[in-house]
């Protein structure tokens, strides 16, 4: 996963930049911050990869394993999570729309198959772009992406779509191949593969835009948003931010609460 690959790159070029500054014991003694979204809870790859020090092949996420070798954090102790404090627990980062339940098939929840109503929605608005033989070109591909974008060069739908279409960084062209075509069966699998990155805002986003909203159920609250510190940076305030109704709302204008922590070297 990308937040995982992130996560050992950083912490690697900071330790080689101490090691070029000559710094005495790098594993121990690093001021390294880590914080984000991490798009996932406690069982997240990226959460555990940070509690833990290490990942192996083993741990799956979304069914797939996460790394084809064992990965290890270059210190000698986990990171620290900045929001647990002993006095309370941390509070949800997210709280938004109830959506889980309304875009996936009952009891599909690790596999994430696409509900029925919402296929048919993702069906009509494909049919609506498509040409006479059925296909999506380039142009009609680009329509889509700026719509739900903004851009037709960015997001993890235009690079699903560029690879389904026969592109991508692998296959040495650039963008969308004005040759290819996105079937039905590819445009499925686009959003199928951001429902299993739990992108369910991201994609209820795409429908609403694109004239097909679904109704939330309720309010889904989650802790995505962390802040993490190195052994050697101790955390010596901690600012909580809540919401008791689903986000964004005319106090919060994002769907992430904001985290923040203040810190000093040790």
């Amino acid at each position: 996963p990308r937040r995982l690959r992130q996560i050992q790159e950083g912490a690697k070029a900071a330790f080689t930049a101490a090691k070029s500054l000559k710094e005495k014991q790098p594993a121990s003694t690093i001021r390294l911050l880590v914080c984000g979204d991490f798009n996932g809870d406690d069982s997240s790859a990226a959460v555990r990869f940070l509690e833990g020090s290490t990942i192996t092949p083993e741990f799956l996420e979304d069914g797939r394993p996460v790394c084809s070798s064992e990965k290890r954090l270059l210190l000698t102790s986990p990171l620290l999570d900045a929001a647990a404090q002993p006095d309370r627990p941390p509070p949800p980062t997210l709280v938004v729309p109830e959506l889980i339940s309304v875009l996936l098939r009952p009891g599909t929840e690790d596999e994430a198959e696409i509900a029925e109503e919402v296929e048919e929605k993702l069906a009509e608005i494909f049919r609506e772009r498509a040409n006479e033989a059925g296909g999506m070109n380039a142009e009609a591909v680009r329509e889509w992406l700026v719509a739900i974008n903004g851009r037709p060069d960015r997001g993890s739908e235009f690079r699903a779509a560029a690879r389904a279409m026969g592109g991508g960084p692998d296959s040495g062209v650039e963008g969308l191949p004005e040759a290819g075509t996105l079937s039905l069966d590819a445009f499925l699998g686009v959003y199928r593969a951001e429902l299993r990155q739990g992108k369910f805002w991201g994609v209820a986003h795409d429908l609403a835009v694109l004239g097909r909203g679904v109704a939330p159920r309720g309010v889904f609250s989650a802790r995505f948003d962390r802040v993490y510190a190195s052994a050697a940076v101790e955390t010596v305030a901690v600012v909580d931010a809540v919401s008791e109704v689903a986000c964004p709302n005319e106090v919060e204008p994002s769907d992430h609460l904001p985290v923040a922590a203040a810190f000093v070297a040790r």
